[in-house]
Protein backbone atom coordinates (compact mmCIF):
# COMPACT_ATOMS: atom_id res chain seq x y z
CA UNK A 1 0.00 0.00 0.00
CA UNK A 2 2.13 2.68 -1.53
CA UNK A 3 0.49 6.17 0.79
CA UNK A 4 2.31 9.03 3.16
CA UNK A 5 0.70 6.84 6.13
CA UNK A 6 2.98 3.85 5.10
CA UNK A 7 6.00 6.22 6.07
CA UNK A 8 4.45 7.10 9.20
CA UNK A 9 4.34 3.89 10.34
CA UNK A 10 7.73 3.01 10.28
CA UNK A 11 8.44 6.24 11.87
CA UNK A 12 6.63 5.43 14.59
CA UNK A 13 7.99 2.23 15.84
CA UNK A 14 11.68 3.19 14.93
CA UNK A 15 11.16 6.23 17.48
CA UNK A 16 9.67 3.73 20.14
CA UNK A 17 13.16 1.54 19.99
CA UNK A 18 13.04 -0.67 17.36
CA UNK A 19 15.93 -0.83 14.94
CA UNK A 20 15.47 -0.42 10.85
CA UNK A 21 16.32 -4.40 10.55
CA UNK A 22 14.15 -5.28 13.22
CA UNK A 23 11.26 -3.38 12.01
CA UNK A 24 11.19 -4.70 8.68
CA UNK A 25 10.99 -8.19 9.93
CA UNK A 26 8.13 -7.50 11.75
CA UNK A 27 6.83 -5.31 9.16
CA UNK A 28 6.77 -8.71 6.60
CA UNK A 29 5.95 -11.15 9.44
CA UNK A 30 2.46 -9.04 10.09
CA UNK A 31 1.85 -8.31 6.18
CA UNK A 32 2.11 -11.97 5.33
CA UNK A 33 -0.40 -12.84 7.96
CA UNK A 34 -2.97 -10.71 7.27
CA UNK A 35 -2.56 -11.55 3.33
CA UNK A 36 -3.83 -15.29 4.67
CA UNK A 37 -6.62 -14.01 5.71
CA UNK A 38 -7.44 -11.98 3.24
CA UNK A 39 -6.64 -14.36 0.62
CA UNK A 40 -9.09 -17.50 2.36
CA UNK A 41 -11.98 -14.74 3.19
CA UNK A 42 -11.80 -13.32 -0.21
CA UNK A 43 -12.58 -16.97 -1.45
CA UNK A 44 -16.30 -16.24 0.00
CA UNK A 45 -17.14 -13.62 -3.13
CA UNK A 46 -14.92 -15.11 -6.07
CA UNK A 47 -17.16 -17.99 -4.89
CA UNK A 48 -20.90 -16.72 -4.49
CA UNK A 49 -20.53 -13.45 -5.95
CA UNK A 50 -21.82 -11.81 -2.54
CA UNK A 51 -20.80 -8.43 -1.06
CA UNK A 52 -19.79 -8.41 2.40
CA UNK A 53 -23.15 -7.06 3.82
CA UNK A 54 -24.96 -9.84 2.17
CA UNK A 55 -22.23 -12.37 3.60
CA UNK A 56 -22.89 -10.96 6.85
CA UNK A 57 -26.75 -12.37 6.87
CA UNK A 58 -25.19 -16.05 6.91
CA UNK A 59 -22.67 -15.37 10.28
CA UNK A 60 -24.80 -12.83 12.46
CA UNK A 61 -28.09 -13.18 11.19
CA UNK A 62 -30.66 -11.41 8.43
CA UNK A 63 -31.34 -8.37 10.71
CA UNK A 64 -28.32 -8.09 13.14
CA UNK A 65 -26.16 -8.40 9.79
CA UNK A 66 -27.18 -4.81 9.56
CA UNK A 67 -25.54 -3.76 12.78
CA UNK A 68 -22.60 -5.04 12.10
CA UNK A 69 -22.56 -3.25 8.18
CA UNK A 70 -23.34 0.47 10.04
CA UNK A 71 -19.92 -0.33 12.12
CA UNK A 72 -18.33 -1.00 8.95
CA UNK A 73 -19.64 2.15 7.08
CA UNK A 74 -18.92 4.12 10.28
CA UNK A 75 -15.48 2.97 10.12
CA UNK A 76 -15.49 3.39 6.39
CA UNK A 77 -16.11 7.16 6.78
CA UNK A 78 -13.78 8.30 9.03
CA UNK A 79 -10.91 6.93 7.37
CA UNK A 80 -12.30 8.00 4.06
CA UNK A 81 -11.94 11.43 5.33
CA UNK A 82 -8.94 11.45 7.05
CA UNK A 83 -7.16 9.78 4.18
CA UNK A 84 -8.66 13.05 2.58
CA UNK A 85 -7.41 15.19 4.45
CA UNK A 86 -4.01 13.59 3.47
CA UNK A 87 -4.79 14.40 -0.33
CA UNK A 88 -5.32 17.88 0.60
CA UNK A 89 -1.74 17.70 1.99
CA UNK A 90 -0.56 16.51 -1.57
CA UNK A 91 -2.15 19.08 -3.13
CA UNK A 92 -0.47 21.60 -0.59
CA UNK A 93 2.77 20.68 -1.73
CA UNK A 94 1.80 21.14 -5.14
CA UNK A 95 0.73 24.15 -4.98
CA UNK A 96 3.59 25.29 -3.29
CA UNK A 97 6.09 23.65 -5.66
CA UNK A 98 4.51 26.08 -8.32
CA UNK A 99 4.43 28.94 -6.44
CA UNK A 100 6.36 29.15 -2.83
CA UNK A 101 4.07 32.34 -2.00
CA UNK A 102 1.28 30.12 -1.10
CA UNK A 103 3.09 29.65 2.16
CA UNK A 104 1.81 33.58 2.85
CA UNK A 105 -1.91 33.17 2.53
CA UNK A 106 -3.63 35.12 4.66
CA UNK A 107 -5.62 32.62 7.18
CA UNK A 108 -9.31 34.09 7.81
CA UNK A 109 -10.57 31.16 9.35
CA UNK A 110 -10.76 31.16 13.47
CA UNK A 111 -10.75 27.32 13.99
CA UNK A 112 -7.17 26.73 14.90
CA UNK A 113 -7.52 23.00 13.85
CA UNK A 114 -7.83 24.28 9.86
CA UNK A 115 -5.85 26.53 7.97
CA UNK A 116 -7.64 28.38 4.74
CA UNK A 117 -4.72 27.73 2.84
CA UNK A 118 -5.27 23.47 3.65
CA UNK A 119 -8.85 24.26 3.30
CA UNK A 120 -8.93 25.49 -0.10
CA UNK A 121 -6.12 22.30 -0.70
CA UNK A 122 -8.99 20.05 0.79
CA UNK A 123 -11.74 21.62 -1.53
CA UNK A 124 -9.88 21.46 -4.58
CA UNK A 125 -8.62 17.18 -3.15
CA UNK A 126 -12.59 16.73 -3.15
CA UNK A 127 -13.52 18.27 -6.71
CA UNK A 128 -10.61 16.20 -8.22
CA UNK A 129 -12.17 12.92 -6.48
CA UNK A 130 -15.81 13.49 -8.33
CA UNK A 131 -15.21 11.99 -11.51
CA UNK A 132 -13.07 8.93 -9.91
CA UNK A 133 -16.52 8.39 -7.89
CA UNK A 134 -18.21 7.62 -11.01
CA UNK A 135 -16.09 4.94 -12.55
CA UNK A 136 -17.75 1.79 -11.84
CA UNK A 137 -15.55 -0.59 -9.39
CA UNK A 138 -15.14 -3.55 -11.80
CA UNK A 139 -13.17 -0.64 -13.90
CA UNK A 140 -11.46 1.21 -11.21
CA UNK A 141 -8.61 -1.70 -11.53
CA UNK A 142 -6.91 0.44 -14.07
CA UNK A 143 -6.52 3.25 -12.55
CA UNK A 144 -4.87 0.98 -9.23
CA UNK A 145 -2.52 -0.23 -12.03
CA UNK A 146 -0.97 2.91 -12.79
CA UNK A 147 -1.07 3.78 -9.23
CA UNK A 148 0.90 0.62 -8.70
CA UNK A 149 3.21 1.69 -11.36
CA UNK A 150 3.59 5.23 -10.58
CA UNK A 151 3.83 5.48 -7.25
CA UNK A 152 6.76 2.45 -6.21
CA UNK A 153 8.63 4.37 -9.22
CA UNK A 154 8.76 7.81 -7.72
CA UNK A 155 9.43 6.33 -3.66
CA UNK A 156 12.25 4.24 -4.62
CA UNK A 157 13.80 6.79 -6.33
CA UNK A 158 13.40 9.26 -3.75
CA UNK A 159 14.53 6.52 -1.30
CA UNK A 160 17.71 6.11 -3.16
CA UNK A 161 18.30 10.17 -3.24
CA UNK A 162 17.91 10.43 0.03
CA UNK A 163 20.39 7.26 0.87
CA UNK A 164 22.43 8.75 -1.12
CA UNK A 165 22.34 12.55 0.69
CA UNK A 166 23.13 10.83 3.90
CA UNK A 167 25.94 8.40 3.36
CA UNK A 168 25.16 5.54 1.70
CA UNK A 169 22.47 2.42 3.56
CA UNK A 170 25.22 0.67 5.63
CA UNK A 171 24.83 4.05 8.00
CA UNK A 172 21.02 3.81 8.05
CA UNK A 173 20.46 0.43 8.26
CA UNK A 174 23.38 -0.12 11.45
CA UNK A 175 21.50 1.51 14.05
CA UNK A 176 20.90 -1.16 16.93
CA UNK A 177 17.25 -0.63 19.01
CA UNK A 178 16.90 1.45 21.56
CA UNK A 179 15.16 -1.08 24.09
CA UNK A 180 15.85 -5.00 25.04
CA UNK A 181 14.21 -7.71 27.62
CA UNK A 182 10.51 -7.67 27.41
CA UNK A 183 10.31 -4.14 26.18
CA UNK A 184 12.01 -5.03 22.80
CA UNK A 185 9.95 -8.57 23.19
CA UNK A 186 6.65 -6.82 23.58
CA UNK A 187 7.30 -3.95 20.71
CA UNK A 188 7.99 -6.66 18.25
CA UNK A 189 4.66 -8.42 19.03
CA UNK A 190 3.03 -5.13 18.40
CA UNK A 191 4.89 -4.31 15.70
CA UNK A 192 3.39 -7.45 14.14
CA UNK A 193 0.21 -6.72 15.42
CA UNK A 194 -0.10 -3.13 13.86
CA UNK A 195 0.94 -3.98 10.30
CA UNK A 196 -1.52 -7.09 10.57
CA UNK A 197 -4.36 -4.47 11.57
CA UNK A 198 -3.72 -1.87 8.88
CA UNK A 199 -5.36 -4.41 6.51
CA UNK A 200 -8.18 -4.65 9.40
CA UNK A 201 -10.52 -3.23 7.18
CA UNK A 202 -9.81 -5.60 4.24
CA UNK A 203 -9.69 -8.77 5.84
CA UNK A 204 -13.57 -8.09 6.78
CA UNK A 205 -14.84 -6.35 3.25
CA UNK A 206 -12.66 -7.97 0.87
CA UNK A 207 -15.30 -10.16 -0.88
CA UNK A 208 -16.73 -6.70 -1.82
CA UNK A 209 -13.67 -6.94 -4.20
CA UNK A 210 -13.80 -10.42 -4.93
CA UNK A 211 -17.37 -10.46 -5.83
CA UNK A 212 -15.89 -9.14 -9.58
CA UNK A 213 -13.23 -12.03 -10.19
CA UNK A 214 -13.33 -13.88 -13.43
CA UNK A 215 -11.64 -16.94 -11.74
CA UNK A 216 -12.78 -18.11 -8.40
CA UNK A 217 -8.97 -18.36 -7.13
CA UNK A 218 -7.48 -15.48 -8.31
CA UNK A 219 -7.49 -14.14 -5.03
CA UNK A 220 -5.00 -16.33 -3.51
CA UNK A 221 -2.67 -14.28 -5.46
CA UNK A 222 -2.60 -11.69 -2.23
CA UNK A 223 -0.95 -14.18 -0.69
CA UNK A 224 2.24 -13.63 -2.08
CA UNK A 225 1.48 -9.70 -3.54
CA UNK A 226 0.71 -7.77 -0.28
CA UNK A 227 4.15 -9.06 1.81
CA UNK A 228 6.04 -8.59 -1.76
CA UNK A 229 4.55 -5.42 -2.30
CA UNK A 230 5.12 -4.65 1.36
CA UNK A 231 8.86 -5.68 1.49
CA UNK A 232 9.38 -3.13 -1.26
CA UNK A 233 7.57 -0.09 -0.23
CA UNK A 234 8.85 -0.47 3.80
CA UNK A 235 12.46 0.49 3.19
CA UNK A 236 11.17 3.47 1.82
CA UNK A 237 9.81 4.69 5.11
CA UNK A 238 13.12 3.40 7.01
CA UNK A 239 15.36 5.51 4.77
CA UNK A 240 13.08 8.56 4.78
CA UNK A 241 12.72 8.67 8.34
CA UNK A 242 16.82 8.19 9.45
CA UNK A 243 18.16 9.88 6.22
CA UNK A 244 16.61 13.06 6.83
CA UNK A 245 17.38 13.47 10.80
CA UNK A 246 21.19 13.26 8.85
CA UNK A 247 20.10 15.68 5.99
CA UNK A 248 17.90 18.10 7.67
CA UNK A 249 18.59 18.18 11.47
CA UNK A 250 15.02 16.72 12.59
CA UNK A 251 13.26 13.37 11.85
CA UNK A 252 11.04 13.67 9.00
CA UNK A 253 8.57 10.65 8.32
CA UNK A 254 6.62 12.46 5.80
CA UNK A 255 7.56 12.58 2.24
CA UNK A 256 5.62 15.30 2.11
CA UNK A 257 7.37 17.16 4.72
CA UNK A 258 10.62 16.18 2.99
CA UNK A 259 9.59 17.45 -0.69
CA UNK A 260 8.80 20.28 0.73
CA UNK A 261 12.47 21.07 1.91
CA UNK A 262 13.54 21.34 -1.82
CA UNK A 263 10.99 24.47 -3.10
CA UNK A 264 13.94 26.61 -2.69
CA UNK A 265 15.33 25.90 -5.76
CA UNK A 266 13.49 25.21 -9.54
CA UNK A 267 14.71 21.96 -9.85
CA UNK A 268 13.87 20.99 -6.25
CA UNK A 269 10.21 22.54 -6.80
CA UNK A 270 10.23 20.50 -9.73
CA UNK A 271 11.00 16.74 -7.87
CA UNK A 272 8.75 18.38 -4.86
CA UNK A 273 5.64 18.94 -7.41
CA UNK A 274 5.77 15.24 -8.91
CA UNK A 275 6.58 13.35 -5.34
CA UNK A 276 3.29 15.03 -3.94
CA UNK A 277 1.61 14.05 -7.16
CA UNK A 278 2.55 9.92 -6.81
CA UNK A 279 0.83 10.70 -3.63
CA UNK A 280 -1.62 11.99 -4.43
CA UNK A 281 -2.75 9.51 -7.08
CA UNK A 282 -1.80 6.96 -4.20
CA UNK A 283 -4.41 8.66 -1.83
CA UNK A 284 -7.21 8.97 -4.21
CA UNK A 285 -6.65 4.94 -5.45
CA UNK A 286 -6.61 4.08 -1.58
CA UNK A 287 -9.33 6.17 -0.59
CA UNK A 288 -11.20 4.88 -3.30
CA UNK A 289 -10.58 1.25 -3.14
CA UNK A 290 -10.29 0.97 0.94
CA UNK A 291 -13.15 3.00 2.15
CA UNK A 292 -15.30 4.72 -0.78
CA UNK A 293 -16.45 1.52 -2.41
CA UNK A 294 -17.02 -0.76 0.71
CA UNK A 295 -18.88 2.13 2.48
CA UNK A 296 -21.07 2.18 -0.25
CA UNK A 297 -21.83 -1.44 -0.49
CA UNK A 298 -22.81 -0.87 2.70
CA UNK A 299 -25.15 2.16 2.04
CA UNK A 300 -26.42 -0.39 -0.55
CA UNK A 301 -27.38 -3.18 1.51
CA UNK A 302 -29.12 -0.41 3.85
CA UNK A 303 -30.94 1.04 1.91
CA UNK A 304 -31.33 -0.72 -1.91
CA UNK A 305 -34.19 0.82 -2.59
CA UNK A 306 -32.84 4.42 -3.13
CA UNK A 307 -28.79 3.74 -2.94
CA UNK A 308 -26.76 1.72 -5.52
CA UNK A 309 -22.86 2.17 -5.47
CA UNK A 310 -21.78 4.80 -7.54
CA UNK A 311 -24.28 7.04 -5.59
CA UNK A 312 -23.39 5.90 -2.07
CA UNK A 313 -19.79 6.71 -3.27
CA UNK A 314 -20.42 10.28 -3.22
CA UNK A 315 -22.62 10.40 -0.13
CA UNK A 316 -19.23 8.52 1.61
CA UNK A 317 -17.39 11.61 0.20
CA UNK A 318 -19.74 13.95 1.84
CA UNK A 319 -20.67 12.80 5.11
CA UNK A 320 -16.84 11.26 5.65
CA UNK A 321 -15.32 13.89 3.80
CA UNK A 322 -17.00 17.16 5.08
CA UNK A 323 -20.04 16.26 7.77
CA UNK A 324 -17.08 14.41 10.08
CA UNK A 325 -14.73 17.40 10.25
CA UNK A 326 -11.39 15.12 9.18
CA UNK A 327 -9.73 18.40 10.00
CA UNK A 328 -11.17 18.06 13.87
CA UNK A 329 -9.89 14.75 14.01
CA UNK A 330 -6.21 15.42 12.67
CA UNK A 331 -6.22 18.22 15.03
CA UNK A 332 -7.31 16.30 17.97
CA UNK A 333 -5.13 13.42 17.48
CA UNK A 334 -4.38 12.08 21.36
CA UNK A 335 -8.08 11.49 21.64
CA UNK A 336 -10.12 10.74 18.18
CA UNK A 337 -7.22 8.97 16.40
CA UNK A 338 -6.79 7.07 19.44
CA UNK A 339 -9.98 5.86 19.22
CA UNK A 340 -10.04 5.25 15.62
CA UNK A 341 -6.15 3.55 15.73
CA UNK A 342 -8.66 1.05 17.99
CA UNK A 343 -11.14 -0.02 15.35
CA UNK A 344 -9.14 -3.40 14.61
CA UNK A 345 -10.43 -4.98 17.79
CA UNK A 346 -14.21 -4.35 16.38
CA UNK A 347 -13.03 -5.28 12.79
CA UNK A 348 -11.27 -8.46 14.14
CA UNK A 349 -14.04 -10.68 15.71
CA UNK A 350 -16.22 -9.85 12.63
CA UNK A 351 -13.46 -11.40 10.15
CA UNK A 352 -13.35 -14.53 12.59
CA UNK A 353 -17.17 -14.73 13.03
CA UNK A 354 -17.09 -14.64 9.82
CA UNK A 355 -14.57 -16.64 8.54
CA UNK A 356 -15.24 -19.63 10.71
CA UNK A 357 -18.57 -19.58 10.29
CA UNK A 358 -18.10 -20.44 6.14
CA UNK A 359 -15.19 -22.87 6.26
CA UNK A 360 -15.86 -24.57 9.79
CA UNK A 361 -19.58 -24.10 10.57
CA UNK A 362 -21.33 -24.32 7.03
CA UNK A 363 -18.46 -26.42 5.53
CA UNK A 364 -18.47 -23.77 2.56
CA UNK A 365 -22.47 -23.98 1.88
CA UNK A 366 -24.25 -21.30 1.53
CA UNK A 367 -27.64 -21.30 -0.60
CA UNK A 368 -27.38 -17.58 -1.83
CA UNK A 369 -31.12 -17.20 -2.45
CA UNK A 370 -31.96 -17.74 1.39
CA UNK A 371 -29.51 -14.63 1.59
CA UNK A 372 -31.47 -12.21 0.12
CA UNK A 373 -35.44 -13.75 2.00
CA UNK A 374 -35.86 -11.65 5.02
CA UNK A 375 -37.93 -14.80 6.40
CA UNK A 376 -35.18 -17.58 5.13
CA UNK A 377 -32.97 -20.11 6.92
CA UNK A 378 -30.73 -17.30 7.82
CA UNK A 379 -33.18 -15.22 9.63
CA UNK A 380 -31.86 -17.82 12.98
CA UNK A 381 -35.40 -17.11 15.10
CA UNK A 382 -37.93 -14.17 15.48
CA UNK A 383 -35.35 -11.27 15.79
CA UNK A 384 -33.08 -11.82 12.93
CA UNK A 385 -30.02 -12.66 15.42
CA UNK A 386 -27.92 -15.11 15.45
CA UNK A 387 -27.07 -15.22 19.30
CA UNK A 388 -23.70 -17.56 18.67
CA UNK A 389 -22.04 -14.57 16.83
CA UNK A 390 -22.92 -12.48 19.44
CA UNK A 391 -21.25 -13.94 22.12
CA UNK A 392 -17.73 -13.76 20.61
CA UNK A 393 -18.55 -10.19 19.62
CA UNK A 394 -18.78 -9.24 23.85
CA UNK A 395 -16.46 -11.59 25.21
CA UNK A 396 -13.15 -10.00 22.61
CA UNK A 397 -14.17 -6.52 23.06
CA UNK A 398 -14.87 -6.20 27.16
CA UNK A 399 -11.13 -7.17 28.07
CA UNK A 400 -9.48 -4.38 25.39
CA UNK A 401 -11.96 -1.64 25.86
CA UNK A 402 -9.58 -0.64 29.49
CA UNK A 403 -6.77 -0.05 27.15
CA UNK A 404 -8.52 1.54 24.44
CA UNK A 405 -10.11 3.82 27.13
CA UNK A 406 -6.51 4.81 28.48
CA UNK A 407 -5.23 5.92 25.25
CA UNK A 408 -8.26 7.85 24.80
CA UNK A 409 -8.02 9.57 28.30
CA UNK A 410 -4.50 9.72 29.05
CA UNK A 411 -5.68 10.62 33.00
CA UNK A 412 -6.81 6.72 33.17
CA UNK A 413 -4.55 4.77 34.87
CA UNK A 414 -4.65 0.67 34.13
CA UNK A 415 -1.93 -1.99 34.55
CA UNK A 416 0.78 -2.64 32.55
CA UNK A 417 -0.64 -5.62 31.51
CA UNK A 418 -3.95 -4.52 30.00
CA UNK A 419 -2.26 -2.02 28.17
CA UNK A 420 -0.31 -4.81 26.58
CA UNK A 421 -3.10 -6.29 25.53
CA UNK A 422 -4.69 -3.85 23.87
CA UNK A 423 -1.51 -3.31 21.95
CA UNK A 424 -2.09 -6.24 20.47
CA UNK A 425 -5.44 -6.30 20.40
CA UNK A 426 -5.83 -7.76 16.57
CA UNK A 427 -4.29 -10.93 17.55
CA UNK A 428 -6.58 -11.53 20.71
CA UNK A 429 -9.59 -10.50 19.32
CA UNK A 430 -9.68 -12.69 16.23
CA UNK A 431 -8.03 -15.72 17.68
CA UNK A 432 -9.99 -15.65 20.47
CA UNK A 433 -13.47 -15.01 18.29
CA UNK A 434 -12.86 -17.48 16.03
CA UNK A 435 -12.47 -20.18 18.80
CA UNK A 436 -15.02 -18.98 21.03
CA UNK A 437 -17.82 -18.82 17.89
CA UNK A 438 -16.13 -22.35 16.66
CA UNK A 439 -16.63 -23.80 20.28
CA UNK A 440 -20.52 -22.20 20.77
CA UNK A 441 -21.53 -23.46 17.19
CA UNK A 442 -19.77 -27.05 18.10
CA UNK A 443 -22.03 -27.17 20.90
CA UNK A 444 -24.90 -25.64 19.74
CA UNK A 445 -24.70 -25.88 16.13
CA UNK A 446 -27.33 -24.07 13.75
CA UNK A 447 -28.96 -26.88 12.04
CA UNK A 448 -31.66 -24.65 10.53
CA UNK A 449 -29.42 -23.02 8.46
CA UNK A 450 -27.19 -25.80 7.10
CA UNK A 451 -27.66 -26.94 3.52
CA UNK A 452 -26.59 -30.06 2.06
CA UNK A 453 -25.64 -28.48 -0.98
CA UNK A 454 -24.31 -25.45 -1.98
CA UNK A 455 -26.69 -23.15 -4.44
CA UNK A 456 -23.68 -20.97 -6.41
CA UNK A 457 -23.95 -18.89 -8.82
CA UNK A 458 -22.06 -19.13 -12.53
CA UNK A 459 -18.62 -18.36 -12.82
CA UNK A 460 -17.56 -15.92 -15.70
CA UNK A 461 -15.10 -17.96 -17.11
CA UNK A 462 -18.18 -20.74 -16.80
CA UNK A 463 -20.95 -19.41 -18.81
CA UNK A 464 -20.27 -17.46 -22.25
CA UNK A 465 -22.89 -15.39 -24.32
CA UNK A 466 -25.09 -17.88 -25.31
CA UNK A 467 -25.35 -18.62 -29.56
CA UNK A 468 -28.81 -16.95 -31.20
CA UNK A 469 -31.31 -19.52 -30.44
CA UNK A 470 -30.60 -20.77 -27.46
CA UNK A 471 -32.47 -21.58 -25.00
CA UNK A 472 -34.55 -20.02 -22.46
CA UNK A 473 -31.82 -21.74 -19.51
CA UNK A 474 -29.14 -20.65 -20.92
CA UNK A 475 -29.74 -17.07 -21.69
CA UNK A 476 -31.24 -16.55 -17.99
CA UNK A 477 -27.78 -18.02 -16.48
CA UNK A 478 -26.17 -15.59 -18.92
CA UNK A 479 -28.56 -12.28 -17.46
CA UNK A 480 -27.77 -13.81 -14.40
CA UNK A 481 -23.81 -13.65 -14.68
CA UNK A 482 -23.52 -10.43 -16.46
CA UNK A 483 -26.07 -9.21 -13.42
CA UNK A 484 -22.99 -10.42 -10.56
CA UNK A 485 -20.41 -10.26 -12.04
Amino acid sequence: MYSASSWRIAGSFIDLGLSPGLFYGCNIIGYFLVAILISVHGLVGSTYHIPFSVQTRASFGFYFSYCIVIIRFIVGCYYYGINAYTGAECIQTMILAMSPRFANMEDKIPSSAVTSQLMLCYFIYNVICIPFHYIRAPQIRKFLVFKLITGPTVGIALMIYLNQRAGGAKKIWSQPSKVSGSSLSWLIVQCIATNLSSYATLACNVNDFTRYSKSKYSVVSQMYAIPVNQGILTPMGIVGGIASEIIYGEVLWDPLLIAQKWIDTPGGRCAAFFVAFSYLIAQIGINISANSISAANDLTALFPKYVNIRRGQYIVLALGGWALCPWEVMANATTLTAFMGGYSIFLGPIAAVMICDYFLVHKKKYKVTELYNPNGIYKFGKFGTNWRAILPLIIDFVPLLPGLATYINTNITMPVGMLNLYLIGYFYSFSSAFLVYYLTCYFFPPTDSIVDEAVIPPHLEEVGEPDKGAGTGAMTRYILKRSIV
